[in-house]
């Protein structure tokens, strides 16, 4: 629906849905076409002899428009018969004629698909017209249109000349750029993905190579027989083949993949015999199995006869998957440029990613010696966010109460040095830096958003067993665990709130002590912690790392 200039593309529309609508999906030739399965299993002759009229067409018709009625009834149903339909259409036909004196109509809309002439819409709407109703909603005139009538024909004999023109030069360009290619060796992506992280990665990696290679891409997951020929060809000219997979399962191939995979490796192995190769594997190690597809590709590559020039990749979700990702690709090109066959531009590259590598380091350094952490007791941190919020509702902050503060820099030896208030003026202003850490943090509204709650019970629904080779002591249960939140009040949550759910560190107390023991000896485990970033040594603006309250406790996982 188009009102205004503006394209609606799902608008409300009401109708009536009557039997011969249903009789028309199971018989006519463009849907269902049972028309002759149905008069075959009512044992009616359905053979057309020549010289006979196909009479039993009718037959049929006449018993599956009974049968579709009577079924919708028998379930109570409410269905109307298409006779009532087009009565009661042309009762309120006659109506709008005698108040308006016009009515469009769409006649195939209205008269039914049998039994037509027994209405008198059929007579009577044989005439009737679709027509649109001024005023309306239309098109408006476009800008060159409007441009024309105001100021006539434009001379384009200038433009048309400039214009060929630029499709010269752009011609002359791509003949340019073909010749530069054809001196680039041809690589080739193969890359497999499920949420699109593997894809995105195979992007990043065709345009890091793009510059040194002619690089050309196939999704997996979207590979047919038109599309295997394509990389049975590049496959054939590629000095290299780089295959990007993220796992799904346990540790398996994306099984949208599956099919291209098995047709590449069973019945075109032998294409990939003596070729270079590298695999890149994305997973996660909160999983038994960690980038099982990469493993599966490499015995693959290697049963098929290809060469893995470098180790596999294995880029981890949980943690340092950019970095893994960087350092593979650094050591890919690396490889490249050592090559007899490889050109300057693999060893230029090389040089260009050492150099980027360097200034993130002296980034990451710089931001490393910026963080400034601060440690302030449980009980000093509960009490200020109390006196926050009462000073907030009296309108201003009022008189902090004396705590001490420990405050240290993380740039020397990232060592935590902690110190403490040794006079009054010392503790007035801690007790202001505090409580502005909190106000600024948003403490109160994070303490209503967190409730504390206890274990009740616990049922293993459904148990798995372990999968081959992952050994006895993988296990995978569904359980149903039930959480008492009957302290939070009631209720602590609506209908429609989305819970995310924080477990208790499950490390012994002895390991966070001897964690603890590395920052420093009189820190607690129940002191909050407060990380921020020196803006004037940092090029963000970032200020904070956590949100205050964290406790050492919490953050020690």
């Amino acid at each position: 629906m188009v009102i205004g200039g503006l394209r609606y593309t799902a608008v409300p529309f009401n109708g009536w849905y009557a039997n011969t609508e249903v009789l028309r999906d199971l018989t006519d030739e463009g849907r269902y076409n049972m028309l002759k399965p149905v008069g075959t299993a009512l044992g009616i002759d359905v053979d057309e002899k020549p010289g006979e009229a196909p009479m039993w067409k009718d037959e049929v018709m006449h018993i599956l428009s009974s049968a579709v009625y009577h079924s919708f009834r028998a379930s109570k149903v409410a269905m109307i018969d298409h006779h009532t339909l087009t009565e009661g259409f042309w009762n309120w036909y006659q109506d709008e004629m005698k108040t308006r004196k016009y009515c469009p109509a769409n006649y195939k809309w209205i008269i039914p698909p049998m039994s037509s002439s027994l209405s008198q819409a059929y007579l009577g709407l044989n005439k009737a017209q679709e027509y649109t109703i001024n005023p309306a909603y239309v098109y408006g005139r476009s800008a060159f249109q409007l441009e024309k009538s105001y100021f006539g024909q434009r001379d384009t004999s200038k433009a048309t000349d400039m214009f060929v023109r630029a499709v010269y030069i752009a011609m002359l360009l791509k003949k340019c750029v073909k010749k530069m290619r054809e001196h680039k060796h041809p690589v080739l992506i193969i890359y497999a993905s499920v949420t699109g992280n593997a894809a995105k990665y195979a992007s990043d990696l065709g345009a890091l190579l793009r510059s040194v290679s002619n690089v050309s891409f196939f999704d997996a997951c979207r590979g047919d027989a038109l599309g295997m020929d394509r990389v049975l060809q590049s496959l054939q000219s590629a000095t290299l083949t780089i295959f990007v997979s993220s796992t799904q399962g346990n540790g398996e191939l994306p099984s949208q993949s599956s099919g291209f995979f098995s047709l590449l490796f069973d019945k075109h192995g032998s294409t990939l015999s003596g070729k270079q190769c590298a695999v890149l594997g994305f997973g996660s190690s909160a999983y038994p199995i960690f980038c099982g597809a990469a493993q599966v590709l490499s015995k693959k590559l290697a049963e098929a006869g290809a060469r893995e020039i470098i180790r596999r990749g294995e880029c981890d979700a949980v943690k340092g998957e950019v970095l893994t990702f960087q350092d593979w690709t650094t050591k890919l090109v690396a490889k490249m440029s050592r090559l007899n066959s490889a050109s300057r531009l693999w060893s230029k590259l090389l040089d260009n990613m050492k150099e980027s590598a360097a200034s993130s380091l002296a980034r990451r350094k710089a931001m490393l010696s910026s963080v400034e952490v601060e440690v302030f007791n449980a009980t000093d941190v509960k009490k200020a966010a109390a006196e926050s919020f009462m000073s907030a509702r009296r309108g201003s902050l009022g008189s902090a109460m004396s705590r001490s503060r420990r405050r240290s820099s993380m740039g020397s030896g990232r060592r935590l040095s902690l110190g403490s208030a040794t006079s009054e003026d010392e503790e007035a202003a801690q007790s202001r830096r505090l409580t502005k850490i909190i106000l600024s943090s948003g403490i109160n509204d994070a303490e209503s958003k967190y409730l504390e709650g206890e274990v009740k019970s616990r049922e293993d629904l459904i148990s798995y067993a372990p999968l081959e080779g992952e050994g006895e002591s993988v296990s995978r249960k569904t359980s149903l665990i039930k959480i008492d939140l009957q302290s939070c009040g009631n209720p602590p949550y609506q209908p429609g709130d989305h819970i995310r759910v924080f477990p208790r560190n499950v490390i012994s107390l002895e390991e966070l002590q001897s964690f603890v023991g590395h920052l420093g000896e009189r820190v607690e485990l129940d002191d909050h912690i407060w990380v921020s970033f020196d803006k004037a040594k940092t090029l963000g603006d970032q200020s904070s790392l956590y949100r205050c309250p964290s406790s050492v406790r919490a953050l020690a996982v």
